[in-house]
């Protein structure tokens, strides 16, 4: 029998939310709250009332709604969805808004205007399972509205929801018309769970309150990122692509759905002194469970052994054991010594930007590193991949003092420990600015293999193979690089583009072009392969703008300077780059 005073009833709950608001937030507050008001005036309280839904209450980044028919909940969130994919048409990637939609139907507490009770929980969690631009279902709510709709689902199995005792199948909607079309905000890059465990980890925060202590948080994350890469059977997302949430009040759920990943490891650093205070939790997204937490309170020096005690609890949560070999991986040309260590966190930074001054600056802090501890490896690796660098993109004052310096120092490295991925990494990139592409094949599928989740590892390989003429088998690797880096660095620009350029899919290469100079538009490289790109397709307008843009970055460019740069094996491939940067309006 009910208690007195509580009004009870069996209804259908809508719950949305709006896939990565602190990102919008964070990026243009102003625009995001305009747009947010004009969706939920044209588009969600319309057709919410169209379908005879009550709009309960409206938070920030969501909504809840009361229907009395499960039938009209799930058309009203179809059309909702669908509504969105209309609005989102033409809207850059970066601004999109996106709905999760969870349905239930199951009993409900009234108070005043307000809904409560096992119902409405159980619809919140579903729309945390939901994909960007889809609806998830109880199975309550399938079976009384399946029949009598015509819309698809997919069954998802038994879920485990947070804060509910038994578990709950479930199923998903997705507009398989509108797949990967515009309006879908995130569903195309949405990538699947992989059929292996899988993680991402996030930035550690700086609660120091000192920007100079940046680099310690980021250090951290690199080292762990890069030690689980070295776990077989583990996929591991790439650091770029974690540090985009770098500084946002983010939900896991949001980053397991954009990266396609089932755990997450976040946790903060702080630094007094030689003190050291660190805490770190791996979650489970599917449920929002922490399966493993920890909190440490060290000297900065043990920085290293709490580093190696993350990845092994990491590894003891995820795969229930510890892997052969685990603990020999985690020192492989690494330092003990604080101080190297943080010249290697600041140099690697700057060395990922790209530029000329970057280089030169990473180069001095990589030097430093090994005069500190000329053991450190890592530093020797980097060390040699600044001078190659500066040769591939036209730095070097001396080219044969730089390719001799990179050789040195990579080799120095490698003779001490010859299972360094990142090494092999950068010796394939040093055989291919020698035009050596056999070789640097060789080094590349060295790396891969000693890398299976590096990224970086996987890219190298894929450009390497483009430029030997084998951009069939180089797109396979660099497919495999941006699941690994969703958000991929400057240079997977070689690959994405010339890849598709030379199987002959130009308007495929064109999008990826398009996309790495909306990523990074001081990367002149970027730019020169759309002016080629264009130039082939004989978007001469396009082509022609491209290719200022690539003067205005580097008024000194020239054709024969860049055919330096463009190590293509096959001299045909070549003179059909260089001949449609010719046709774009770039100079001799």
């Amino acid at each position: 029998m009910a208690r007195q005073g509580v009004e009870r009833r069996l209804a259908a709950i809508l719950s949305a939310d709006v896939v990565g608001y602190s990102r919008l937030m964070g990026e243009d507050e102003a625009g995001t709250l305009a747009a947010l008001k004009a969706l939920r005036k044209e588009l969600f309280a319309p057709t919410v009332a169209e379908h005879h839904g009550r709009i309960v209450k409206l938070m920030g980044d969501g909504a809840l709604v009361e229907f009395p028919s499960v039938v009209d909940a799930v058309e009203c969130a179809v059309a909702v969805q669908r509504g969105m994919t209309e609005r989102n048409a033409g809207v850059p990637k970066d601004k999109r808004i996106a709905f999760r939609i969870g349905v239930n139907l199951g009993d409900i507490i009234i108070e005043g205007s307000d809904i409560y009770g096992h119902g409405v929980n159980i619809a919140a969690r579903l729309q945390e399972l939901s994909a960007p631009g889809g609806i998830t279902l109880s199975a309550t709510a399938h079976e009384h509205a399946i029949a009598k709709v015509d819309i698809g689902f997919r069954d998802g199995g038994e879920h485990e929801l947070k804060n509910i005792a038994k578990p709950v199948r479930i199923y998903h909607w997705s507009d398989e018309d509108a797949d990967g079309q515009p309006g879908i905000a995130g569903a195309k890059d949405t990538p699947p769970l992989p059929d292996k465990p899988s993680i991402a980890v996030l930035p550690f925060d700086n609660m120091s309150g000192d920007p100079e202590q940046e680099f310690l948080g980021d250090g951290i994350t690199e080292d762990v990122i890069t030690t689980l890469s070295k776990i077989p059977d583990l996929v591991v997302i790439a650091r770029n692509s974690t540090f985009a949430y770098k500084g946002q009040a983010v939900k896991v759920q949001d980053v397991a759905h954009d990266l396609g990943v089932r755990y997450v490891l976040e946790g903060s650093v702080r630094r007094s002194g030689n003190r050291l205070r660190l805490t770190a939790q791996l979650i489970d997204a599917a449920d929002g469970h922490h399966i493993w937490a920890e909190r440490y309170d060290r000297e900065v020096a043990d920085i290293f052994a709490i580093q190696d005690d993350i990845t092994r609890n990491i590894a003891i949560a995820i795969q229930g054991r510890l892997m052969w070999g685990y603990e020999a991986a985690r020192w492989q040309g690494g330092t003990q010594t604080f101080q190297a260590w943080e010249c290697q966190m600041r140099g690697m930074h700057l060395f990922g930007r790209f530029t000329r001054e970057g280089h030169a600056e990473a180069r001095m802090l990589f030097e430093k590193a090994v005069e500190i501890d000329p053991d450190y490896l890592m530093a020797w690796v980097m060390l040699g991949a600044c001078h190659s660098g500066d040769v591939f993109y036209g730095w070097s004052s001396d080219t044969a003092m730089s390719l001799r310096k990179a050789e040195e120092f990579l080799e120095r490295a490698l003779s001490v420990d010859a299972s360094l991925a990142q090494g092999h990494a950068m010796l394939a990139d040093l055989f291919l600015v020698r035009r050596d592409h056999e070789k640097a094949v060789g080094a590349g599928e060295r790396a891969v293999a000693l890398a299976p989740s590096g990224s970086e590892e996987h890219a190298i390989l894929a450009m390497v193979l483009v430029y030997a003429d084998r951009p069939a088998e180089a797109l396979m690797y660099i497919k495999r690089a941006t699941r690994l880096d969703p958000h991929y660095p400057a240079n997977f620009a070689h690959a994405l583009i010339h890849g598709h350029r030379l199987t002959g899919d130009l308007e495929k290469a064109r999008e990826m072009a398009l996309d790495i100079v909306h990523r990074y538009p001081d990367y002149w490289l970027g730019r020169a392969g759309l002016a080629a790109v264009c130039a082939d397709l004989g978007l001469d307008q396009e082509a022609y703008a491209a290719a200022q843009e690539v003067l205005r970055y580097d008024p000194e460019f020239s054709i024969a300077a860049h055919s330096g740069r463009a190590p293509f094996k096959d001299p045909q491939k070549l003179d059909e780059y260089l001949a449609a940067l010719r046709k774009a309006g770039l100079p001799e």
